[in-house]
């Protein structure tokens, strides 16, 4: 079992893990700020409404102890990132895209095994995250991860009221 480095020393250099398919080249680590451009692309062509790129700079040039953004590359260039919070032994997914030119290709799920990598080796016990009811697609992805449907927040997307599936993930599930 690989020996990770404590969350402020992988911020200082770049972490790879290793893809979860061999044949995949996607490689995930902690976003950089020379990341910020191809992330906040995927941010605008991902969601409506959409996070600024002020708050994206944020999280990924200001960390903090409980702040995470990682990012997939795929020949250097960002492919998808995902946003997450953890406190304690808890993790909420706040954000998590893909590049629409690379949808459907296995990554997302690939992140997804990255993200839940990263959740094992920091001991986190749940992972929890919502999902637009009408985001079929995103919960496929996330059910097949182990994730379960646990409650319904109704109104809770601004842009059209439409309502968001909690999701929730613990050690236990597979």
């Amino acid at each position: 079992m690989r020996r990770l480095r404590p969350w402020w020393q992988e911020r200082e250099t770049e972490v790879r893990d290793e893809p979860a398919e061999p044949k995949s080249s996607v490689r995930f680590g902690y976003a950089r700020e020379e990341d910020l451009p191809d992330i906040y692309d995927i941010e605008t062509r991902s969601f409506s409404p959409h996070w600024s790129y002020n708050s994206l700079a944020q999280e990924v040039c200001h960390p903090r102890e409980y702040s995470h953004v990682l990012a997939g590359k795929l020949n250097g260039r960002v492919v998808c990132f995902t946003v997450f919070w953890t406190v304690v032994d808890e993790c909420h997914v706040l954000n998590f895209a893909v590049h629409p030119d690379y949808r459907r290709q296995g990554i997302g799920a690939a992140m997804m095994d990255a993200v839940l990598r990263r959740m094992k080796s920091l001991d986190i016990r749940v992972v929890t995250l919502e999902v637009r009811i009408s985001n079929l697609t995103a919960r496929r992805l996330y059910e097949r991860a182990g994730f379960k449907p646990v409650a319904i927040r109704r109104g809770f997307y601004q842009d059209n009221g439409e309502d968001a599936i909690v999701m929730w993930r613990d050690k236990g599930m597979a």
